[in-house]
């Protein structure tokens, strides 16, 4: 049967294994005393095929508690994706079978390393029907808002751009001189002083999956213009503060054992909240944003993003033809799969080469009780 551990890690219990021998025969030869030890055996066969049954079940039963969940413990299930966050992918409930196949359900939860917590965001319902292809994963949109919630409640989502974090290849001064042509104001108070942006998300940003878009992502944030008045001055003083309101769409797709994504920017725009200088028109200011996001920012971030996150597979698998598709509320990944056992798979067969041979020429067929009729032996596994 298959079950968790307390951690929420697959494992298969073989509670109940059967071995039948529906006809045996022991023939001794070569010996003045053969038929002597004819009548023995035939008197204490049905003993030799009882213990030759339990022998041969012990084996089944160890070789699947130890060869299958040794693979299974290759999963895994606590995807790191960064220094303090990772992606909770343990099993919430044991597997079910029924129909013809099998279904699991995971957590699916961005979460801290070292303290993680249950975000209280929605989920979204997932078809029960049955898979189009060998397996098909499906995943709501909570995964992303799980990761919208620690980023905004773990004061994640807050920082200071300066100098520093302008890409080089972006070719933009932080420099009152560079915008002072958008912000007149700006110029006038100060002609060619350093700038820094403070950043911080005003609300819990928000993950949407739709057929049409894809993943749709939105937020608010609050961004104050800071200024260095003097050149010696070791703090910059807040000049004005805008609100940005700003939109993007991320296309995923699979790509052999991982996920890829692309960005693409719906919407950005800007609106003034405070002024130590005046009230300015932001119009300008919101299409120079625009150009640099669109022309830069994004075809840097999908240069990034290019390579994937791996999917978690069990060490030997990898998947033939996956195709993903997103709904309403959720994403599905669908693929058929190939594997080849790995070394620790190999090693835990070796260990049982008199059942593998007794298989290989016939003598026993796992799982296949129509032998019996035809007077063979086989095992049946629970």
């Amino acid at each position: 049967m298959a079950d968790i551990t307390a951690k929420g890690d697959p494992q298969l219990v073989a509670k109940d294994v059967q071995v039948n021998f529906a006809n045996m025969d022991v023939k001794v030869h070569g010996s003045m005393l053969s038929w002597l030890y004819d009548l023995i055996f035939s008197i204490a066969k049905n003993t030799i095929k009882q213990q030759a049954s339990t022998a041969i079940a012990a084996q089944v039963k160890q070789m699947l508690n130890v060869m299958v969940n040794q693979l299974l413990a290759t999963l895994n299930l606590e995807v790191p994706v960064s220094a303090v966050a990772q992606v909770d992918m343990q099993f919430t409930a044991p597997p079910s079978f029924s129909g013809g196949f099998a279904q699991a359900w995971l957590k699916g939860q961005f979460e801290n390393i070292t303290a993680p917590q249950d975000a209280p965001v929605p989920h979204s319902p997932l078809p029960t029907n049955a898979p189009s292809m060998m397996i098909e994963a499906d995943v709501d949109q909570f995964l992303f808002n799980s990761g919208f919630w620690f980023l905004f409640h773990g004061d994640m989502l807050s920082h200071t751009v300066t100098q520093a974090d302008i890409p080089p290849e972006v070719g933009l001064q932080l420099t009152t001189k560079t915008f002072g042509a958008l912000v007149p104001a700006m110029k006038a108070a100060y002609p060619n002083s350093n700038l820094e942006w403070g950043l911080v998300a005003t609300q819990q940003p928000n993950a949407a999956i739709t057929p049409d878009q894809g993943v749709l992502m939105t937020g608010s944030f609050n961004m104050t213009w800071l200024v260095q008045a003097t050149p010696n001055a070791t703090e910059f003083k807040p000049m004005f503060t805008l609100g940005l309101d700003m939109a993007a769409t991320v296309n995923l797709a699979a790509n052999g054992t991982n996920l890829t994504a692309s960005v693409g920017l719906r919407s950005f725009h800007m609106t003034l909240l405070d002024s130590a200088l005046g009230p300015f028109d932001t119009t300008t200011l919101t299409a120079f944003f625009n150009a640099i996001i669109s022309s830069s920012l994004i075809p840097m971030a999908n240069q990034r993003l290019k390579p994937g996150f791996p999917l978690p597979v069990v060490e030997g698998m990898s998947l033939r033809s996956p195709a993903l598709t997103t709904n309403a509320g959720y994403f599905s990944l669908v693929s058929d799969v190939n594997f080849v056992p790995p070394p620790s798979v190999l090693a835990a067969l070796d260990r049982h080469v008199a059942l593998r041979q007794l298989q290989k020429v016939g003598v026993i067929h796992l799982g296949d009780s129509a032998k019996a009729a035809q007077g063979k032996a086989y095992v049946a596994i629970n």
